[in-house]
């Protein structure tokens, strides 16, 4: 066997030896994992402003572990048809976070209703609109499109106009959500099998509880542990080892989101 051989032989053992050691392993305890990148999770909660078709919105967004969400704003309107005004009312609207390959889609619809005066004259003001949006994380925003129509009656002069909504929207996202989550567990072993406690972190900053159990294989040393909460089903195989999960895969649905690694 030449020297070339020899090393190869060495670092083939190493490499057994240091698998062996890592198999020998059934978790116990505290362990943290940091998730980016195409295992992201987007909470998009938080404060808005955008503008379409002459409206200007602000407004605020909360959403559930589900992934489903409601929210609330005001809207002011300066001109209509030409016409100038002074519109400011308030609207809310609904919505869900979905996945479409790897995509992380925002679908919401939107409701507004309110009105004012038009030289002395009253008038009112309906709109609804649909947005369908996508994460880009790159550009840290929301960017879509979105399709509607608004409206304004001015009743004593018997006139009602209405005008389509199309347009492209590129919302910021709130500061510091950039898809980031940590999953912390904690386990304990009985025989082969784990249960535990633990939870999801996310760049939001919003930390949601979840249940873990699950086993262990000691011919392998690879661990199965489902991760339960509100929201969240995670299936997650891999070795408990130093502290963190050695995550083999990674598979399921949380925040309406499907995550897989």
């Amino acid at each position: 066997m030449n020297t070339r051989n020899r090393r190869i032989g060495l670092l083939a053992a190493m490499l057994v030896l240091a698998t062996s050691g890592l198999r020998a392993e059934m978790g116990s305890g505290s362990y943290t994992n940091q998730f980016t990148g195409d295992v992201s999770l987007w909470d998009v909660s938080g404060t808005y402003s955008e503008s379409f078709g002459g409206l200007s919105l602000d407004y605020i967004l909360n959403m559930d572990s589900s992934g489903k969400f409601t929210g609330q704003g005001s809207v002011s309107l300066p001109s209509f048809s030409g016409v100038d005004l002074s519109l400011k009312a308030d609207y809310s609207f609904h919505g869900a976070v979905s996945t479409a390959g790897s995509d992380v889609r925002v679908g919401m619809t939107m409701k507004m209703k309110g009105g004012g005066e038009i030289q002395g004259t009253n008038f009112t003001f309906s709109a609804s609109a649909t947005e369908n949006l996508t994460v880009d994380a790159a550009n840290h925003q929301l960017s879509g499109l979105v399709t509607g129509s608004e409206s304004i009656s001015i009743p004593a002069r018997h006139k009602h106009a209405t005008v389509p909504i199309r347009a492209t929207v590129h919302t910021a996202l709130p500061a510091g959500m950039n898809g980031t989550w940590t999953l912390a567990l904690d386990v304990s072993p009985y025989g082969n099998k784990y249960s535990g406690t633990g939870s999801v972190t996310l760049s939001s900053g919003k930390t949601l509880p979840v249940v873990v159990t699950g086993g262990y294989v000691p011919k392998t040393g690879v661990s199965k542990l489902t991760v339960k909460g509100a929201g969240i089903n995670l299936s997650l195989t891999g070795q408990l080892y130093n502290g963190q999960v050695i995550v083999q895969k990674l598979s399921g649905k949380a925040l309406g989101q499907k995550v897989r690694k």
